[in-house]
């Protein structure tokens, strides 16, 4: 049996895509006041934003939507310039055990990547004033903490 495609499904289809690029302009318009876009694709639910810190650092970071699981991600990867010493890796280890918030840091020892993974639940994108700062500025604590400065100001992000 061959089903007929109709305008209605199309417009349909259009109007649910419309409906999901508006849910992730409102997760911009909240990340607004906390950090800057410079590359959104609404569309794929994604946005290369600019975090920057107190200690005066500013890193390159994705911001996306995932629908499906209805999680607001924040990512920055820090690539580490001369690869980890045993005492920065130590210290990332020593942070991933205290951590108690939104972020975690990862450590990939093979390509020298720390990756800061800030995520929460967004339930309703009508919410996301309420979700996404808690998001961004768990990663900003963790950018600024003391035992991630010193790999922090050995690294570039991209």
């Amino acid at each position: 049996m061959v089903k007929q495609i109709c305008s209605s499904d199309f417009e349909s289809n259009e109007q649910n895509n419309n409906l999901e690029r508006r849910d992730f302009t409102r997760i911009l318009q909240a990340a607004e006041p906390f950090l800057e876009v410079f590359l959104s694709l609404p569309e794929k639910h994604i946005a290369r934003v600019i975090v920057s810190t107190a200690i005066g650092k500013a890193f390159t970071a994705d911001l996306s939507f995932n629908k499906y699981r209805k999680r607001v991600i924040l990512v920055t990867r820090l690539l580490i310039k001369n690869g980890l010493s045993s005492s920065q890796l130590q210290s990332i280890l020593r942070l991933q055990s205290k951590i108690e918030g939104l972020s975690s840091p990862a450590v990939d020892e093979e390509t020298g990547i720390v990756k800061i993974r800030s995520q929460s639940v967004l339930p309703a994108p009508i919410l996301a004033n309420a979700v996404v700062p808690h998001v961004i500025k768990d990663a900003v604590a963790i950018l600024e903490d003391d035992a991630l400065r010193d790999i922090v100001d050995h690294s570039v992000s991209y």
